[in-house]
């Protein structure tokens, strides 16, 4: 008399076992792989508020060479028509740096600026606040003409001014002239 198990029931609970392990197996394997030291950069602005028009410094401490630099919204006038901008190496205090000029119809508000750092493995965030653009006067202010900005009303007094002048240097010369020789 058997008791208790089967012949069957061993093979059959090892090819289901062995069924799931290889299962795993090709799902970690298929899973994309993460980086490995995958790392949180420092990303520094030289303002934290800009209008458009204005420069703005990115310095970024990634350790390779290259980085690139995007904003959302996209308020970066584009460089070759590509919104994402290239760093360059700093000259000083090392990172990587590139300056970006706020486009003119840039929206108010708070803008994300992303560095990535050698193709994405490294990367850091900072914000930066797009405030509105200050209007520009397009002709001065209608304050009126102003004492001395008449529209002729001074030219009568021009002329009598000049004539007086004249005829004063006229009579000291007459005067000097009149002086008896001693």
């Amino acid at each position: 008399m058997r008791t208790g198990r089967s012949r069957r029931s061993r093979p059959l609970g090892l090819s289901l076992a062995a069924t799931v392990a290889a299962a795993l197996v090709g799902l970690w394997v298929t899973l994309p792989a993460s980086p490995a030291y995958a790392e949180q950069i420092t990303v520094q602005l030289d303002k934290q508020v800009a209008r458009p028009g204005d420069q703005v410094y990115i310095r970024a401490a990634c350790k390779g060479s290259s980085a690139t630099a995007a904003s959302a919204p996209d308020v970066f006038t584009p460089v070759a028509g590509s919104a994402t901008l290239t760093m360059a190496p700093a000259s000083s205090g090392g990172g990587l740096f590139v300056v970006a000029t706020i486009k003119a119809d840039a929206p108010a508000g708070s803008s994300t600026i992303t560095v990535k750092c050698d193709g994405g493995a490294d990367s850091g965030t900072v914000a930066l606040q797009v405030t509105a653009p200050v209007p520009t006067a397009t002709r001065g202010p209608n304050t009126g003409g102003g004492g001395t900005a008449g529209t002729g009303a001074a030219t009568p007094l021009l002329v009598t001014g000049g004539v007086l002048i004249v005829l004063g240097a006229g009579l000291a010369f007459v005067l000097l002239r009149r002086r008896p020789a001693g």
